[in-house]
């Protein structure tokens, strides 16, 4: 037999095994000793079960591992001695009334005769001292060896074999037999083992269900301090954390704090370490690294994921967010190979499989001369979408335009525009709310171009009409608002034209910053700010006003930004944004060492 030392160690190594065996070897012990304070059966498990769960969550604080008995059984004594102080009318033990150590499932005659035996055993227990109660209690509860009670109650063995004979002989022979009788009825529950551990973990479950994170952050680590590598603790930990985190996030009154995050990603990592392999532990790590720049990290979780996911249309996804990842990492040939990867792969729907080309990866083809390969593939993929015009075709024009502007391949960019300006006016659309956003990036797209080869009146008259589509955008919602006469579709309306109106008037602001319309570029990114509040567009709006010499302008932009109350301005300011944009973004290179400008090129402007 194993001694308990070994088997506590075994548990702090993250046996649980270990531990239930402790709970099968010490439950009488302890059930026994709660049931000579208590006058209910019932109320002595669920007290022998508190104290197993107690020393389970501080088993650590254990001295020596050698004397868990007697630890246990202070643990279980100080319950009692707590369930005694919130007991209004504590009753001695044979002050019990019988039918508290009910027999189950007795017939009418056998309860009433096990209920006159239980009367007279409650009586002559209740003339033994304490210390007698317990040594019998346990005695004849279980027929314990006298060798584990004295090793329990923490007394010599001859002191526990003098105590059982002294209260022997106050009880008479005949009450001897009921006593054992009696007491050998009161048995735990065959699962009272497994329920021990399993209470401890479901406390923390009912915390989660109930979105009370801080509480769930202590309950699970109790068990994590209490036990290595608990992969369900672990687990239970980082949703935890993770929601905490999220409400802090959330509300912009909160102060912001950064050891939160911290503990979270560690938890999450933790949590990936043992074992945990569900899609939301993976993408909510995979969320931090990319918040927290750790591009490299992120880019290793999702190409394993990608690797071990038994979901093909799971892997796709991550290795193409793996791709981005290792493409932000500075790393171009990893970040092709992993997008190849992800290409050839079966089975996968052409518009996802579009969809993976867009944004990032037009750099990752560029970069390492595979441009030809992108603007082919993605060529033949839209050759299989057809009318009406919907964001899939509106993505392939703005991509292609972009590409082809990076390649230097002006004319062909501007056509390839042209060509999309005029589907947009002969053809309908899928989404007309859309229509005029997907015009104003185009648009866009041409006004950039058009600053690169200093066609300067091409340009002006591309913002012209740039500058009427916005003004149509906000009259078409203006109307479409105004003539909905239910309350509810009326609201939705709105809503959709605010976002992707936004988007248009913010996305054209950020074009007249890179093409040098500063003035132009101020009032679009101030308009939009008044109805949709991002960082991005604080930083945007801060640069148009550094790009054209205004340093004072940008200052109070970024003053501004900081006393937001849109939570995701705070979320995206706690998580670094700032920081990053400063890094990226040339317009800010002669104030970086600018003393009044360090608060905000430090990155995080937590409270």
């Amino acid at each position: 037999m194993r001694a308990d030392g070994e088997l506590v160690q075994a548990s702090l190594s993250g046996d649980l095994k270990a531990f239930a065996t402790l709970i099968d070897r010490y439950r009488y012990a302890v059930y026994g000793l709660c049931l000579s304070y208590m006058r209910n059966r019932d109320t002595a498990e669920d007290t022998a079960q508190e104290a197993f769960i107690k020393a389970f969550l501080k088993l650590r604080s254990l001295a020596d591992p050698y004397r868990f008995a007697p630890w246990l059984k202070q643990i279980a004594a100080n319950e009692c001695r707590m369930w005694q102080r919130r007991q209004r009318d504590h009753l001695p033990l044979g002050e019990t009334p019988v039918e508290e150590l009910a027999m189950p499932n007795p017939s009418t005659d056998d309860e009433l005769i096990a209920r006159e035996t239980r009367q007279n055993v409650l009586l002559a227990l209740g003339k033994l001292n304490q210390v007698q109660q317990q040594i019998v209690t346990l005695y004849y509860l279980e027929s314990l060896p006298l060798e584990q009670i004295a090793t329990f109650l923490d007394i010599p063995f001859q002191t526990a074999n003098q105590r059982l004979y002294r209260a022997r002989n106050r009880l008479k022979e005949e009450m001897l037999n009921m006593v054992e009788e009696t007491l050998g009825q009161q048995k735990l529950p065959e699962n009272f083992t497994a329920e021990v551990i399993e209470v401890a973990l479901q406390r923390g479950r009912q915390l989660l269900e109930e979105k009370n994170w801080p509480e769930a952050r202590m309950e699970f680590r109790k068990i994590t301090t209490a036990v290595d590598d608990h992969l369900e603790a672990q687990r239970g930990l980082a949703l935890a954390l993770d929601g905490e985190l999220n409400d802090m996030l959330e509300d912009a009154d909160r102060p912001k704090d950064e050891k939160l995050l911290h503990e979270a990603v560690v938890a999450h990592e933790e949590a990936y370490r043992l074992g945990a392999r569900e899609e939301e532990t993976i993408l909510t790590l995979a969320s931090f690294y990319w918040d927290l720049n750790r591009h490299e990290d992120r880019a290793r979780l999702l190409e394993s994921h990608a690797e071990e996911t038994d979901d093909p249309h799971e892997s796709f996804r991550a290795f193409v967010k793996a791709a981005w990842s290792a493409r932000k990492a500075g790393d171009n040939e990893r970040a092709l190979s992993l997008h190849r990867r992800a290409m050839v792969m079966d089975g996968i729907p052409p518009k996802k499989r579009f969809d993976a080309y867009s944004a990032l990866p037009i750099l990752i083809y560029c970069e390492t001369g595979n441009a030809d390969t992108w603007l082919a593939e993605t060529e033949a993929l839209y050759s299989q979408f057809g009318s009406p015009l919907s964001g899939t075709h509106y993505m392939y024009f703005r991509d292609r335009m972009s590409i082809l502007r990076r390649l230097e391949r002006y004319d062909e960019a501007l056509q390839s525009g042209q060509h999309y300006l005029d589907l947009l006016d002969s053809e309908g659309t899928d989404d007309p709310v859309q229509r005029r956003w997907w015009k104003s990036d185009t648009l866009g797209a041409r006004i950039r171009i058009q600053s690169i080869t200093g066609d300067e009146e091409g340009l002006k008259a591309t913002l012209e009409i740039a500058l009427d589509n916005i003004q149509a955008y906000q009259s078409e919602w203006n109307s479409a608002v105004a003539g909905e006469a239910d309350t509810q579709r009326r609201e939705e309306l709105d809503a959709t034209y605010r976002r992707f109106a936004g988007y248009a008037v913010h996305n054209l602001g950020a074009v007249c910053s890179r093409a040098g319309c500063f003035a132009e570029a101020v009032t679009l990114l101030e308009r939009v700010l008044k109805t949709r509040e991002t960082g991005p567009g604080y930083m945007f709006l801060a640069s148009a006003h550094m790009k054209k010499g205004d340093r004072e302008g940008a200052l109070a932009v970024l003053r501004r930004m900081k006393q937001s109350t849109s939570p995701s301005v705070q979320k995206w300011i706690f998580l670094g944004g700032v920081g990053r944009w400063f890094g990226d973004d040339e317009a800010f290179e002669p104030v970086r060492n600018d003393d009044e400008f360090a608060e905000f090129i430090a990155g995080k402007m937590a409270s």
